[in-house]
This record gives structure tokens, C-alpha cells and sequence, in this order.
């Protein structure tokens, strides 16, 4: 089984715009990490989100370039959730899971290495993390990031 976690897109900054909307930028960077996945095949088959204007945004544009049919909001993915209970909520099957730091590199490192204070990964915005395996044994398969697609 596969699961996928991808931070937000760039954002606007909170003094200018309240709701925080992708910024050209991050619209532009998630696009292109899309089209990529969309490119290689890769088949997702829900896209949840934390319900914030700029995660949903984010998983709009991956549901779009991926012809997902479900895309939704999920509680427990706000950044300082807890990550101990969100993990033993998750669906793991195909899944995309769009939200923010640190909540993201928490539920990561939880998945990967049984703690949830570690790091293994950076994430960064619009970059995509799959992670393989299945019930408590679960590998960083791949990281897709904008600079990688785009060749930076």
C-alpha cells in the first residue's frame, strides 16, 4: 500500500491575506508536481485535506491533474494536531494527505520510525512524500519536490 503527504503550496502571508490562498507561485509549483505525478502514472484514490483555504487548494489542483473523485476535508490535520491520533484514524490505501508543518514531518517520522520526534525528511511546499508498506512497517519510497521537476 501506498500513502501520500504533501504540504500545502506557497502561501499568502497571513497580514495580507487572512485565509492564506496559494500564492502564483505555490499554484504554480503544485501544478507542476501534479502534472509530473499525472506523467509517471501514479493513481490516487481520495485526496484529503485539513479543511484550510491553502491545503485545500493545494489538494484541488492535485485532484484535478489526477482525476481523483473524491476530494475532501479530514479533522486532526491542523499543524499542532496530534499526530499519535491522527495515524490511527488514516485510511492507507491510496490515499493523499495534504496539510502542514510541523504536523506533517510529525505523522511522517511516526509512520517511519516509530517516533514522532524525530525528522527523516524535510518536507517542503508542494513536495509530495509516498510511503510504502503496511500496518506498523511503513518506508520512504519516494520524495517528489518542485525543484526536482522543475531541474533547479
Amino acid at each position: 500500500m501506498k500513502i501520500y503527504f504533501v504540504q500545502h503550496g506557497k502561501a499568502g502571508d497571513i497580514d495580507r491575506d487572512g485565509e492564506r490562498h496559494l500564492t502564483v507561485e505555490g499554484r504554480s509549483e503544485t501544478s507542476i508536481v501534479a502534472s509530473h505525478m499525472k506523467r509517471v502514472g501514479i493513481s490516487i484514490q481520495e485526496i484529503l485535506h485539513s479543511g484550510k483555504m491553502r491545503a485545500r487548494e493545494t489538494a484541488e489542483i492535485f485532484g484535478g491533474k489526477l482525476s481523483v473523485k473524491r476530494v475532501g476535508s479530514i479533522d486532526g490535520m491542523n499543524p499542532m494536531d496530534s499526530t499519535k491520533d491522527f495515524v490511527q484514524n488514516i485510511d492507507r490505501g491510496d490515499v493523499m494527505y495534504v496539510g502542514h508543518l510541523p504536523h506533517l514531518e510529525k505523522t511522517v517520522a511516526l509512520l517511519v520510525t516509530g517516533n514522532h520526534t524525530t525528522n527523516p525528511i524535510k518536507v517542503k511546499n508542494s513536495g509530495v512524500i509516498c510511503l510504502q508498506g503496511e500496518e506498523n512497517q511503513w518506508e520512504i519510497a519516494w520524495y517528489l519536490t518542485p525543484e526536482l521537476v522543475e531541474g533547479r
